[in-house]
């Protein structure tokens, strides 16, 4: 069922990945990856390129998943590497869909584990004493570090997280509305281009000229065009079409509005141009893109 929300769970993870600069990755309840890996250390990385500990590592996280599934909440261990790993169920009405790992941390609180008791574990005549190179031990330094306590409401976070995943998957809600980058949500005042944002955002219907926009920062045309893409990431004109393209979206999903209508509720009553415009940020003409839609919505499940 995971595969089935994909694309979702990348954008949750990234989220995650972002903000806990640990490795993480979403699986399926046989272990297998739903989303990319992201954040893999160069220390893990150097593990798994040999046979003998890339088994152990597979081994670590099979265990973790079943312990996990056991009880039903997040399981935090230590991997054969001596890395702080975690394992977060998700779980839908009893059923185990899958898990979010996350971790490749060190316990700061523990200073006896370091690497060259990791090394002196792991690293045998079996195998050979290449891996005990400098370039091991400098990528065991980049290693992130956290208190048990941090640890713990790392897992803590991932685990409502979890709860979230699972609520959008039963109810649907994923397919029925797109996960935004929610920055524009903070605080615009100290921006010296927020009023132009603001008003974008309450007034989609309109036309909003670039000097319209200029003047409610009380900026000049020019200066506000190399503020706007400074604060914003993109030119006036583009987070302007961007914004009206997806309200259209929305309402192409959520509503049976004529395609004019629609046009119309974004400031534009040429149906030919609105679709013209539609296709080029979308990939697809405004019909399309609600037959499409439509049609997923039917075959999901």
């Amino acid at each position: 069922m995971l595969y089935k929300f994909k694309q979702e769970l990348e954008k949750v993870q990234q989220e995650i990945a972002d903000v806990t600069k640990l490795a993480i990755v979403i699986v399926d309840k046989e272990g297998h990856y739903i989303t990319k890996k992201q954040n893999y250390s160069e220390f893990c990385s150097i593990f798994r390129k040999n046979d003998k500990l890339k088994s152990l590592c597979e081994k670590c996280d099979v265990k973790a998943l079943n312990r996990s599934f056991c009880t039903s909440s997040p399981y935090i261990y230590r991997c054969h590497s001596g890395l702080i790993d975690m394992a977060i169920p998700l779980v839908l009405n009893g059923e185990y869909l899958g898990a979010i790992l996350i971790g490749q941390a060190i316990l700061l609180s523990d200073e006896s584990y370091g690497v060259e008791r990791i090394l002196d574990k792991n690293v045998g005549k079996s195998i050979g004493d290449s891996m005990k190179d400098k370039s091991v031990r400098d990528a065991y330094d980049k290693l992130q570090k956290f208190y048990h306590e941090e640890l713990n409401s790392i897992a803590n976070m991932v685990y409502y997280s979890s709860f979230y995943i699972v609520e959008n998957i039963e109810s649907k809600k994923w397919h029925n509305h797109k996960i935004d980058n929610n920055l524009e949500n903070l605080e615009l005042s100290i921006s010296p281009v927020g009023p132009a944002v603001n008003h974008v955002k309450n007034n989609l219907d309109k036309n909003i000229s670039l000097e319209k926009a200029a003047s409610l920062c009380n900026l000049s045309v020019s200066h506000f065009s190399k503020v706007f893409k400074k604060e914003v990431g993109k030119n006036f004109k583009e987070y302007l079409n961007g914004k009206k393209i997806e309200k259209a979206e929305y309402l192409l999903k959520s509503t049976n509005n004529t395609i004019y209508n629609i046009g119309y509720s974004i400031g534009i009553e040429d149906t030919s141009y609105f679709t013209k415009m539609f296709k080029k940020h979308v990939g697809v003409t405004p019909k399309k893109y609600r037959e499409l839609f439509e049609k997923k919505n039917k075959t999901v499940y």
